[in-house]
């Protein structure tokens, strides 16, 4: 059962916020080398601007760079320091890009004419490998080159796929929709119609805000959320090749989604129905060990897209407003799991990741 426990919260005023994020009109575009000195890269919208890009940030708020002008991300950068992102032409066409961030370059992967849809572009960690959803039935990998290797599924709508920390493999949710049954598939990826893997979940999740994503930080472990029932939510726990391993956490009343295991194992983070982020230790002892609020957004807020740092000592997440509709009206906040304090760092924002030091 969730525990409440008094949170001290510390924000930079909004002014300051307005200040920052305009500076990022003034910031080298796409085309000047000496971009992508930032701490956390992220999707947002420039001030006055209709269009989302891709801009990096310091710690602090400060060097905000514009590296792509258009475009939104969904996954974090490679260890080589390539993203993926979906962009949108002047003609109207999508398409996929593939961005090096040390090289300044960027180049087309796919556009509409291969594929008429083209949904939630992510890259593998070691930069080989790239995956999308085209439309919700068909799961589309690849390494970039003219090549694609493409499979039927029952692709769950709001989902992100995620490859795996070794970069071997690929998880997705299958499902008529977030709330149906869901089932987990893994497969290989340079062949997405080889599953390696499967879990089948006899719920669905209720009351999803944004995408669902599944926590695959740890090899041997993929991480989800389901709920049972309006009053109980489970966290299943998941040994991808020993099930008999594979446990469930309960989450009475508050809610569960997306949720993220700390780079060290030992604490796991979950978002509950009214927004707000709690903590546990990540083990099977679901007797002695209970969750901690980190956060108390107001009545008008919600989290969204939480990610540890790698030191383990933070979480980047989206605050985003029930009245503003417009999924780049986001807050980038941090928060220090020590002293629970948390930092605005800019505004206008979709999603945001570490970048890879």
């Amino acid at each position: 059962m969730m525990r409440r426990i008094p949170v001290n919260i510390f924000m930079m005023i909004s002014v300051i916020s307005f200040m920052v994020f305009l500076s990022c009109k003034e910031c080298p575009n796409i085309t000047d080398s000496s971009s992508g000195g930032g701490d956390i890269i992220f999707s947002g919208k420039a001030l006055n601007s209709n269009n989302p890009g891709i801009f990096t940030v310091k710690l602090n708020g400060d060097n905000l760079t514009e590296l792509v002008e258009n475009g939104v991300l969904f996954s974090p950068a490679s260890n080589d320091n390539n993203i993926v992102f979906w962009s949108k032409r002047d003609n109207n066409n999508d398409n996929i890009q593939r961005y090096n961030i040390e090289k300044n370059a960027y180049y087309t992967l796919i556009d509409q004419g291969t594929f008429p849809v083209i949904n939630y572009p992510v890259i593998s960690k070691d930069g080989k490998h790239i995956a999308f959803f085209s439309g919700f039935d068909e799961l589309v990998v690849g390494s970039g080159g003219p090549a694609w290797a493409t499979r039927k599924y029952d692709i769950c709508p709001n989902t992100i796929p995620v490859f795996s920390p070794d970069s071997k493999f690929l998880a997705f949710l299958e499902g008529d929709s977030l709330e149906a049954p869901l089932r987990i598939n893994v497969v290989s990826s340079d062949d997405p119609g080889r599953i390696t893997a499967s879990k089948e979940i006899s719920f669905g999740i209720n009351g999803q805000r944004g995408e669902a994503t599944l926590d695959w930080t740890h090899q041997d472990v993929i991480v989800y959320c389901y709920t049972v029932h309006e009053k109980l939510d489970h966290v299943g726990v998941w040994f991808i090749e020993n099930d008999t391993k594979s446990y469930t956490i309960n989450v009475a009343n508050e809610g569960a989604y997306n949720p993220i295991v700390s780079p060290d194992k030992t604490k796991i983070v979950v978002t509950d129905k009214r927004g707000n982020l709690w903590k546990r230790n990540f083990t099977s002892d679901t007797l002695t060990t209970s969750w901690e609020q980190l956060t108390s957004v107001g009545e008008n807020e919600y989290i969204l897209n939480p990610v540890w740092s790698s030191d383990g000592n933070s979480i980047l997440y989206t605050k985003r407003f029930k009245n503003n509709a417009d999924k780049f009206s986001g807050n980038l906040e941090i928060i220090d799991i020590k002293s629970e304090k948390t930092r605005l760092i800019c505004n206008n924002v979709y999603r945001g990741y570490w970048k890879q030091k």
